[in-house]
């Protein structure tokens, strides 16, 4: 059924024009707090709301101004800062301890968006009380959503962030930043280490054009993945969702693809591809091109380990119930076929190159498998 097939009577369209260049008025007043935060102080947390506003040059070079550090806000799902920034210090940890650790080596903290938003609470509040907060967002219902503000701004995220530099006398986007370190990410993630299959991960990423949508499923490799990526500079990293979450990430990767016309790689593991995996069949029925990176270790592995640290265990000690795919074992290259996918294994660093390439040159969707050790 289509009902948007369905007759309905005549309606009338209007051309709306949207007013998004509001910038606070009291914009020097921000800009003199942050001026007088000492030296090395200032950490600027960027959430999803700086990348959808295409703001991001614009915290560069509020950073550089202010020698302040950048972090990205736990699951900002989209491309929030430069990942080669040198000024970028990496995504804050999901849980509120760590959070807590990171920031309480600063004096204030600059949120731009929306919120800190956390995965599990271990013991700390995620902010601490002593620290200073500036909070820049769009919508009202934002401001101190969860933790009360010193300063809350009101105000396009875009504009305000352009009018706060100008007001800091900041220097112009650079066109430089750090470079790809290539060597310190081999040495990280070597063929001969404990998980080999880490250096064909590594491998995946570094084969792929830097602007191509990436999307990481939050399986027990997203933080992998997320590391690599960034290091190497992909400007369309698309994170888990808010709290974390599964089964998103294919059907995400079919629909960028289905509107970039372009190959979308997403990365997800045999445990998370069941939530959603038909996905397969839609970008196979509509020849969507697509690349899928399943690695496959038999069990809900992320599942596992978020018991283990909730109940203080380990994974030997423990006995898990229905989180092992052994009993019938399950095929994911025949399952992958079935939905009308082309199949692949990626076992060789030597023919990564062009197994992505028959990838690339397929219309539809590929499953490529990559088996990670239980």
């Amino acid at each position: 059924m289509n009902f948007m097939l369905e007759r309905a009577g005549n309606t009338t369209f209007k051309k709306t024009r949207i007013i998004d260049d509001a910038v606070p008025c009291a914009i020097g007043e921000v800009s003199r707090a942050l001026q007088s935060v000492p030296a090395g102080k200032l950490a600027i947390v960027a959430d999803f709301a700086v990348g959808a506003a295409h703001g991001i040059d614009a915290v560069s070079r509020i950073a550089a101004a202010l020698a302040a550090d950048i972090y990205a806000a736990p699951f900002h799902v989209r491309g929030a800062v430069d990942p080669l920034d040198p000024s970028f210090r990496g995504q804050l940890p999901p849980t509120t301890k760590e959070i807590n650790e990171t920031l309480s080596r600063y004096h204030t903290m600059m949120l731009i968006g929306e919120k800190v938003d956390t995965f599990t609470y271990d013991g700390l509040c995620a902010i601490p009380s002593e620290l200073q907060v500036i909070q820049i967002a769009p919508a009202a219902s934002q401001l101190g959503f969860d933790y009360p503000c010193d300063i809350a701004v009101l105000g396009d995220i875009k504009a305000t962030l352009d009018a706060l530099a100008t007001a800091l006398g900041a220097p112009a986007a650079s066109a430089g930043g750090r470079t790809v370190d290539v060597p310190t990410l081999e040495a990280k993630y070597p063929s001969s280490g404990k998980r080999p299959s880490d250096a064909l991960i590594l491998s995946v990423l570094r084969h792929l054009d830097r602007m191509t949508h990436v999307i990481t499923e939050g399986s027990s490799e997203d933080s992998i993945v997320q590391d690599m990526a960034v290091a190497l500079g992909f400007r369309n990293v698309h994170f888990s969702p808010r709290g974390g979450g599964l089964g998103w990430a294919m059907p995400l990767g079919v629909g960028i693809g289905l509107a970039t016309g372009k190959h979308t790689v997403c990365f997800v593991g045999d445990g998370g591809s069941l939530f959603s995996i038909h996905a397969l069949w839609t970008a196979a029925r509509y020849a969507v091109p697509s690349i899928f990176v399943c690695f496959v270790n038999h069990e809900y592995r992320l599942l596992k380990d978020l018991w283990c640290d909730a109940m203080g265990t380990t994974l030997d000690a423990t006995r898990f119930v229905g989180m092992d795919f052994d009993n019938p074992s399950l095929d994911m290259q025949r399952i992958a076929e079935g939905f009308g996918a082309r199949t692949e294994k990626i076992d060789s660093l030597d023919r990564i190159g062009e197994v992505l390439g028959r990838a690339l040159a397929h219309p539809g969707p590929s499953f490529l498998i990559i088996d990670r050790e239980p």
